[in-house]
């Protein structure tokens, strides 16, 4: 019974917020030239012979060059164990779907180095590898400047990332 009173009232109060964020769906179309600055944490994981989850941190910058078409450099360091740690360095291509949305999804492609940390009895190593991967995320306005960020990739290294990111947009806004 007191379920049924209270469902009204949160949607009623859910419809509030979706009207009083509607001034911060506009102007969220990205101008070229716009810079945006990232952090990034996460999850990837690594296969071998079983998988090999590690936590993930590490910062991007995007540049728009049209409306729509952003590049950049990222960097991401990934750890597992004190045996078993990554840095990437790669360049980000991203198309974003809809131009005047809060929620902007895109399409995102990377391309780059893998740098990998190991150890096998007792003596420590590195490889370096190809890391290249695509995947989908969403830009969510949570200000005219501050995105909230999610992100999935698959690619050669690391298998499958998925990764939540806080952005902030110097730059002109439309």
């Amino acid at each position: 019974m007191g379920m049924r009173r209270s469902l009204p009232a949160l949607v009623r109060a859910a419809s509030s917020l979706l009207l009083l964020s509607g001034s911060i769906a506009l102007a969220q179309t990205a101008q070229r030239g716009q810079v945006e600055v990232r952090g990034i944490t996460g999850y990837s994981s690594f296969l071998d012979e079983s998988p090999q989850h590690h936590f993930v941190a590490g910062g991007a910058t995007q540049v728009y060059l049209t409306r729509r078409l952003s590049v950049g450099p990222e960097v991401l360091f990934m750890h597992r164990n004190e045996f078993d740690k990554d840095l990437t360095v790669s360049a980000n291509v991203a198309w974003d779907f809809l131009g005047n949305s809060r929620a902007q999804p895109y399409v995102a492609g990377h391309a780059g180095v893998l740098r990998h940390y190991g150890g096998f009895l007792g003596r420590r190593f590195t490889t370096n590898s190809a890391a290249v991967g695509v995947g989908l995320g969403v830009r969510i306005a949570l200000t005219r400047r501050l995105y909230l960020v999610p992100d999935f990739r698959m690619g050669t290294e690391p298998f499958v990332r998925a990764t939540v990111g806080i952005s902030y947009a110097f730059g002109r806004r439309e």
